[in-house]
C-alpha cells in the first residue's frame, strides 16, 4: 500500500503563457505568427442530453464537442489575410468580404512546476481545418497616447477522420512531459523546419505512425499469428523461471494493458 501525499513540489503543476504559433495555409510553407498574444480555446456543442422515465432521470448522454477557440492578436501574418477574407486584387490592392480559406495552426503553451517554474516543460497544440467567423475591428481617433488596435478572430473546426485511431478530432495535444523526446524532436522538425525541410503541419495519419517509429517499445506483426516486441532492458526482459525449453519473457511498459488474466493488449504506443 502506498500512503498519499500532498503538497509534493513537483506534482504543483500549472500551465502559463502561449509561444510559437505558426500558421499553415492551404500547401504554403508555414510562416511565425509574431504577435500572437492568446488562444482562447472553447470547445462548443458538448451539451448532455437528459432522458427521463416515470419522472426520473434515466440516461444522460454526452454528444461530442466541436473544437472551435479565440485567437487574439497584435497583428498577423500577410499569409492570414485570405483566411479573413481579403484577397489580393493588384500590387497592394485587396478586396475584402471574399471568401474565407481554412488554415492549420500549431502553438505552445508552458507548463511549471513549484521546483522548475516554466522549465518543466510545455505542451504543443495542432489545429486543423480551422475557418474564421466574420469579426467586427474598431479603429478611434489617436489621442495623446498611442494604443494598438487588437485582432480577435473566433474559430471553428472540422474534424480530420484518419486510418490509425478511433480518435476523429481536429485538435491534438503533445505533451513534452510524457511523450518520447525523439517524437517531440521528430514532430518539431517537421513544425518549424529544418536544414532540409520547410516547416508545415503533419497529418494526424502522418503524427501517429511518427510517434511510432519513435517509440521505445516497438511491436511488429509477422502476419502469422506471431509478433515481434523490441523495447529497451528495462521494457523487455528475461522473466525469473524461464529455462531452455520454456523462454519466458517480461513486458513492463505503460502501453501493455491488462485485458483479463490470460489476456493483455500491447501496442507501441
Amino acid at each position: 500500500m502506498t500512503k498519499l501525499v500532498w503538497g509534493n513540489p513537483t506534482e504543483r503543476v500549472y500551465e502559463a503563457a502561449v509561444d510559437r504559433g505558426v500558421l499553415y495555409v492551404g500547401a504554403e510553407d508555414g510562416v511565425p505568427w509574431n504577435g500572437l498574444q492568446s488562444v482562447d480555446e472553447k470547445p462548443a456543442n458538448g451539451t448532455v442530453d437528459r432522458f427521463y422515465l416515470d419522472g426520473y432521470n434515466f440516461i444522460n448522454n454526452a454528444n461530442i464537442d466541436d473544437f472551435s477557440a479565440t485567437i487574439n492578436a497584435l497583428t498577423f501574418p500577410p499569409e492570414f489575410q485570405v483566411c479573413d477574407g481579403t484577397a489580393p486584387v493588384a500590387n497592394g490592392l485587396f478586396g475584402t468580404q471574399q471568401p474565407r480559406q481554412s488554415f492549420g495552426l500549431s502553438y505552445r503553451t508552458m507548463l511549471g512546476n513549484a521546483v522548475q517554474g516554466l522549465d518543466y516543460g510545455y505542451k504543443i497544440h495542432l489545429i486543423y481545418n480551422a475557418l474564421v467567423a466574420p469579426t467586427a475591428k474598431s479603429f478611434a481617433s489617436l489621442g495623446s497616447t498611442i494604443n494598438p488596435v487588437g485582432y480577435s478572430w473566433d474559430i471553428s473546426t472540422s474534424p480530420v477522420v484518419t486510418q490509425n485511431t478511433q480518435f476523429v478530432t481536429a485538435h491534438y495535444v503533445i505533451d513534452t512531459t510524457v511523450a518520447y523526446p525523439s517524437a517531440v524532436s521528430a514532430v518539431e522538425a517537421i513544425l518549424y523546419g529544418d536544414d532540409d525541410n520547410m516547416p508545415r503541419l503533419p497529418g494526424p495519419d502522418e503524427l501517429i505512425a511518427l510517434f511510432e517509429a519513435t517509440a521505445y517499445l516497438d511491436v511488429e506483426d509477422n502476419g502469422d499469428g506471431t509478433f515481434t516486441i523490441t523495447g529497451p532492458d528495462t521494457a523487455v526482459f528475461d522473466s525469473v523461471g524461464g529455462t531452455d525449453d520454456n523462454d519466458l519473457w517480461t513486458i513492463d511498459w505503460p502501453s501493455v494493458v491488462e485485458q483479463d488474466e490470460n489476456t493483455y493488449n500491447i501496442s507501441s504506443l
